[in-house]
């Protein structure tokens, strides 16, 4: 008979939905704060205990699927209709993958260390072991979403679009993965923009700008920024347009053309 230790189960899972929903959150560009990673790694590991129920069971299939839903909304919040569907078939294309790794595992091998069912996996081995295994996971993760970015910024000729106050600004734009500026406060991505192109709508209605820190290799600065009414990056090569959240950097230095991170777009 297997004996499975409730506490060692819990404090397994609560690692391992902690990094499920961190690779979620990384495929879909999403910041989470910790206070809600925490408490929806904590909602994960309780629906582990569906180990316990009898083997393929209807029920406890159901709950690990309501569990997602309720773990995506702890973790993410709500946002609007389509991005919480979005984060949500992530989070459980996630959880398929790690699950369909762990029953490959159970199947081929049945590890003496290991044990799986409706979907919850309960390892008997050191947590060292699990350490490297999981970062390792999450790091391939981390990669495939560099690459995809890449890719994605690769070929397409973009605008960004700047609404604020009934003014309207469009900005030749490039998509530069170099450009990973970072509104502190918000968490938002920074769309740099040269002072010059926006100067009809500096000189208009005035909005709320803050000053952030930066860094280059030349040295550290700051660079203002402020939340547009609106913002939109049009790719001017298949015509495709899409608002995103991101905030606007009025950069001082001479520049050609605005730039954006285009994990913004995904």
């Amino acid at each position: 008979m297997r004996v499975i230790y409730l506490d060692v189960l819990i404090l397994l899972n609560i690692y391992v939905t902690y990094f499920l929903i961190k690779a979620a959150a990384r495929l879909t560009h999403t910041r989470t704060r910790a206070i809600r990673l925490i408490a929806g790694s904590f909602l994960g590991s309780l629906s582990s205990l569906t180990v316990l129920m009898p083997e393929n069971s209807a029920l406890a299939w159901g709950i690990k699927l309501l569990s997602a839903v309720v773990i995506t909304y702890t973790a993410f919040g709500w946002g609007n209709v389509a991005d919480f569907v979005k984060r949500f078939l992530i989070f459980l294309c996630v959880n398929f993958l790690f699950a369909g790794v762990m029953l490959a595992v159970w199947v081929a091998f049945k590890p003496k260390i290991m044990y799986f069912s409706n979907g919850a996996v309960y390892f008997d081995f050191s947590l060292l072991t699990l350490c490297i295994s999981t970062v390792a996971a999450y790091a391939a993760i981390s990669l495939f979403r560099f690459i995809m970015d890449r890719r994605a910024a690769q070929g397409a000729q973009y605008s960004v679009v700047v609404k604020q106050g009934g003014t309207v600004c469009e900005i030749p734009a490039i998509a530069d993965t170099g450009n990973g500026l970072t509104d502190i406060l918000t968490g938002c991505s920074v769309v740099i923009c040269p002072k010059e192109t926006l100067r009809a709508l500096l000189d208009g209605k005035m909005p709320k700008i803050r000053r952030i820190p930066f860094y280059t290799i030349g040295g550290g600065s700051e660079i203002e920024i402020f939340r547009p009414d609106e913002l939109f990056v049009r790719n001017d090569t298949s015509g495709g347009i899409k608002c995103v959240d991101a905030v606007v950097g009025i950069c001082t230095e001479k520049l050609c053309k605005a730039i954006f991170n285009p994990k913004i777009l995904c």
